[in-house]
Formats: structure tokens, C-alpha cells, sequence
């Protein structure tokens, strides 16, 4: 007879079979018992934790929900197959996508910060976790990428990616971003990318969350795997080719301003005893000002950064560094070679830690700009194209109504109806006074609404738009009113 520890042995051989090598710790797959006359009699409970223990024990790392069942005929078997759950996509949800697109990498808590704010972290997760295991194209929205963390603690980081599905999802939303590799990134870069993306997440909710990437009045842009390429004359008169690799670059519609920003956590040079060391500091400075200010033909009409970037945003460079000791050691090596230049670019340079470049970025956003928070009204799942121009313009799309004319055309025949009815059985002479101004109070929203909507109007009722410029009249004859 096969007891608790011979079934949950029988699981284990199944899902190290069926559980591909690949399947991430998200993934759901569900653990089916059928047993037979050859099981002995035990408790459902009972036969559950112990195969629950054990798959945690020596099976694949992912996600089981048991069934059991038993069977007059036949011997005891376990079956093992994926659980495929269909989820529908809800605002928030492109929302998380978009700014996974936008950083490329986010750790749960900074997804919390975004489109999160005041909810249990179990809510994240739940919902990050249905959406990594929707796998409506064979690996779901977004995936889990792990590292270690620094200063030896060892604790166990996730960040949090898109996939292909994930992106082609939420791409056409943000019409700006540009295709790029959901691969895997190294352990390296994805410290460094999280580190950075604080300061995303900072500008995101300068004004308050949640928010939404398509409400964003700045555009940041991730092509660390893009470099821009440029040519430039030499002292030779020859051609050089050389390459810029910014980690991040924020342009600001509103301000018509473009920064780069070079992320420097200490790895590198600071002033190279050799003009080889291409990463160090100083060279990634002077190569933004050849960029920027020198000319890229023999008539010396243009510049490599206007050929590249025509809407006529004014660069700046920030380098963003983990201390202020590096803060100042950079500084000087940047002055030391601005003297040493007889003709240096008008190119705004900024070194600061991260509070301070919080202060230069937060401050270029527009003052009037604030988020349209999700919790206030329900937004739609595929946004309209007036929204989808946000990203690429900056600007905010025009309002839009906060109904279609039809629904309120439905209100107001409805109503009419009710006060036809209430007419034919004596009108509303015999209403209590609070009554019949409940029913003035509705047929001046519901005017309001139908003219509103016939409009594109998304303004507020504040409750005394037609009383303030319509005459007033006795609430008897008013409640007899059809409205329109």
C-alpha cells in the first residue's frame, strides 16, 4: 500500500519530468493525485502537506496547487501540467508595463512607489505574479532577474523586466521608446540600472502617485545598448569616429532642455594617465563637448548633437556619482581641464549625488503639472490617441468628456420619463420641499451633462452652474420641467 511519502516520491519524479529548466520561480504548474486501491486511506490534508514538503524539498522551484482525487479502478498515478491563467490586462497593468519598458528594470518596491502608493506589498506581488505567469506568447509580461546585493550582506534582490509580450503590449502606448533586447541583463548592469532608476522614479512621483507614463511630462530614454555614434575632425584634419553610451537621457518638452546623464558608481578613472582609457570620466566629458559644440563638416555648419538631435533642445551633461568625495575629485579634474581648453563648448556640466540631481531634475518639471491620479476616475484599457501623443509631445492631450453624448442622452430621456409618470399622478405640488429640490438639483446636472458631453467638456459640477445663469423660478414649476 502506498502511503504519504510514496505519493509526495511519485509528485517529485513527476514535476522534475514535466517542469522545464527554464520555468521561472512564478510559473504555476498543478500537482493531480488520482489514487487507487493500491493507496492506503489517509487524510486529504495530510497527504497535501506531505507532498507539499517534499516538492519544496527536491522539486523545481515553482509554484504547485494540488488536487486529489480518488479512483475505484487502476493504480495510483500523479499527473503534472502547467497552469495557463488568461489575465486581462486592466489600467494599472499597462501602467506597470510602461515603466518597466521605460527603465527596462524596476525592483518591486519602486513599482510600489509608482503605481502602488499606500497598498500592501502583497498586492504587488500578486498581481506582478499573475502577470509573469500570463504567458499569452510562451513567457508571460514581465519576468523576475536576480542578484545578490552589495556590502557582502548576500540578501537576495529580484528586479523586475519585460518580455517580448510585455513590451509589444504596452509599446504602441508610448510611441517614443524604441525596440530593444528583453534579455536577461548581467548581474553588473542591473545594479547599476536599479541604482539609476531611483532617480526615474523619484522625477515620476515628484508630484504624487500613482501615475501613469503616459501622464509624464518628461521623456526618459534607456539606450544604454545604442550607442551614438559621431564623427569629428582631428588635429590632423582626419576623420575620428567616437561613440557616446549615456545611461540615461531625460528630455524635458516643457523646458526644452535634453541631459545625459552618466551614472558613475566609483568603477571607473576619474582622470586617465592615458588617452586609451576611453571610460574614464574626463574623456566621457570631453567627448560630450566634441559632440555638442565641434563641427562635423568642412563647412563648420553644424554639430554632431543638432545633426543628431534637430528639435533644438539645450544639452547638459549630469554625472551622477554615490558620494561626495567622488563629487569633488571629479569636479576639479573637470575644472583642471576646462582651463586647459582655449576654446571650451557652452555646455552646462553638473557632478552631484543622487539628492542633489533629485533637485535639478524635479525642479525643470513643469510647475503646474500634476498626475492624473488612476484612483480618481477608471481609465480605459487601450488609451485614445490624444493620450498616446502625451509621450511623444509632452504636452497634455486635451480633455476629454467624462461621458459619451449617448449615456447622457439615455439620462435625460429617463428622467423625462419619471417626470412625465409623476405628472400624470398629480405632479410635484404635493412633494416634501426637500424632494422637489432633489429633483431640480438632478434635471440642472443632467442639462449640464448632456451639454457638457455634446461639448467635450471635462469640467467639474460644482452643483450651480445653471442656477447662477438661468432666472429662478418656483421648485413646483421647476420639477414639472422636463429637462432639455
Amino acid at each position: 500500500m502506498l502511503g504519504a511519502n510514496e505519493v509526495a516520491g511519485l509528485a517529485v519524479r513527476a514535476a522534475v519530468d514535466t517542469v522545464p529548466k527554464s520555468a521561472g520561480a512564478s510559473a504555476r504548474f498543478t500537482v493531480s493525485l488520482v489514487l487507487g486501491p493500491d493507496a492506503a486511506p489517509m487524510e486529504e490534508k495530510d497527504l497535501v502537506a506531505a507532498v507539499r514538503q517534499r516538492l519544496k524539498a527536491e522539486g523545481p522551484a515553482v509554484r504547485y496547487s494540488i488536487d486529489v482525487e480518488r479512483c475505484a479502478e487502476g493504480t495510483s498515478r500523479v499527473q503534472v501540467c502547467e497552469r495557463v491563467e488568461a489575465v486581462t490586462l486592466t489600467a494599472r497593468d499597462y501602467d506597470v508595463l510602461g515603466f518597466l519598458a521605460i527603465a527596462r528594470r524596476l525592483t518591486a518596491d519602486q513599482l510600489i512607489a509608482l503605481s502602488f502608493p499606500g497598498r500592501h506589498i502583497t498586492i504587488a506581488y500578486r498581481r506582478l505574479a499573475m502577470l509573469a505567469a500570463a504567458r499569452p506568447g510562451g513567457g508571460g509580461y514581465v519576468r523576475q532577474d536576480f542578484f545578490f546585493g552589495a556590502r557582502q550582506e548576500r540578501a537576495k534582490v529580484a528586479a523586475w523586466a519585460v518580455t517580448n509580450d510585455g513590451y509589444n503590449a504596452v509599446a504602441p502606448l508610448l510611441p517614443y521608446l524604441r525596440a530593444y533586447s528583453t534579455t536577461p541583463a548581467v548581474v553588473a548592469n542591473l545594479q547599476h540600472d536599479l541604482w539609476l532608476n531611483d532617480l526615474f522614479v523619484a522625477m515620476a512621483t515628484a508630484r504624487g502617485a500613482p501615475v501613469s507614463p503616459g501622464d509624464l511630462p518628461f521623456r526618459w530614454l534607456c539606450d544604454t545598448d545604442r550607442p551614438i555614434a559621431f564623427r569629428t575632425l582631428d588635429d590632423n584634419a582626419a576623420f575620428k569616429t567616437n561613440l557616446l553610451r549615456p545611461d540615461a537621457i531625460v528630455e524635458l518638452p516643457f523646458a526644452q532642455r535634453r541631459i545625459f546623464i552618466e551614472a558613475e558608481r566609483g568603477t571607473h578613472t576619474i582622470s586617465p594617465m592615458s588617452t586609451m582609457n576611453a571610460g574614464a570620466t574626463t574623456m566621457k566629458a570631453r567627448r560630450y563637448g566634441l559632440f555638442v559644440a565641434a563641427p562635423i563638416g568642412a563647412e563648420a555648419q553644424t554639430t554632431a548633437y543638432r545633426s543628431t538631435f534637430p528639435d533644438g533642445y539645450r544639452p547638459e551633461l549630469l554625472f551622477l556619482v554615490h558620494s561626495e568625495w567622488r563629487r569633488v575629485h571629479v569636479l576639479e579634474a573637470l575644472q583642471a581641464e576646462h582651463a586647459k581648453d582655449a576654446n571650451p563648448p557652452d555646455f552646462p556640466v553638473h557632478v552631484m549625488t543622487f539628492d542633489k540631481a533629485r533637485e535639478l531634475l524635479t525642479s525643470a518639471l513643469p510647475a503646474g503639472w500634476t498626475p492624473a491620479f488612476s484612483v480618481a476616475r477608471p481609465r480605459a484599457q487601450a488609451r485614445p490617441a490624444a493620450e498616446k501623443s502625451v509621450a511623444a509631445t509632452g504636452l497634455k492631450p486635451a480633455p476629454r468628456a467624462r461621458v459619451r453624448v449617448g449615456d447622457a442622452q439615455l439620462l435625460k430621456d429617463g428622467f423625462n420619463v419619471l417626470l412625465d409618470e409623476l405628472k400624470s399622478r398629480g405632479g410635484t405640488k404635493d412633494l416634501r420641499a426637500e424632494v422637489r429640490s432633489t429633483v431640480r438639483k438632478t434635471r440642472e446636472f443632467i442639462v449640464w451633462l448632456v451639454e457638457g458631453a455634446a461639448a467635450g467638456s471635462s469640467k467639474t459640477w460644482s452643483g450651480a452652474e445653471k442656477r447662477q445663469t438661468r432666472p429662478t423660478v418656483a421648485p413646483s414649476d421647476e420639477g414639472n420641467r422636463k429637462s432639455g
